[in-house]
């Protein structure tokens, strides 16, 4: 009797050892697979933003525009670099998203009067608030004076 129930023990380390590799297997491919399509998407992103930043340098060359409004599209243009550069940096350094809370840039507060405060909501939660009203990428894009693509990317990077 002894002896039937060490084999039965034995068969069930044997199945249970199969069953947690098995496991470990899925679950490295799933990391793999969701690697790839974060890499993949700000792929994407990337490109769609260098079309855009060509096609604004195309107008503003087209276009006689003033001193101060050239060098208000190029600060704008600069600004985009920066923030595609750190994507990039960030996507081929770590190949997973990460947050780190000392990395975010916080708006300044503006003061109208001495004794009253005001507060700015960040881009994500006017993002996400206009995105639960309804609204569409490009409406959203307009209503904040952002790239549709920069909504899109804010939208599927924190699906909630």
């Amino acid at each position: 009797m002894t002896s039937f129930l060490f084999i039965v023990s034995f068969l069930l380390h044997i199945l249970l050892l199969i069953t947690v590799f098995y496991l470990y297997q899925h679950i490295q491919s799933l990391k793999n697979n969701q690697t790839s399509e974060v890499e993949h998407m700000l792929n994407n992103f990337l490109q769609q933003l260098k079309l855009e930043n060509e096609e604004l340098e195309k107008k503003i060359h087209q276009a006689n525009i003033t001193p101060d409004e050239k060098q208000k599209l190029r600060k704008h243009i600069n600004e985009e670099a920066r923030e595609t550069k750190e994507t990039n940096e960030m996507s081929e350094s770590h190949k997973t998203i990460e947050t780190n809370e000392s990395s975010y840039e916080f708006p300044p507060i503006h003061m109208e009067e001495p004794n009253v405060d005001q507060v700015e909501t960040s881009l994500h939660s006017q993002v996400f608030h206009l995105h639960k009203k309804g609204l569409t990428i490009e409406e959203i894009a307009k209503k904040l004076n952002r790239g549709k693509t920069e909504i899109e990317l804010i939208i599927k990077l924190n699906p909630q």
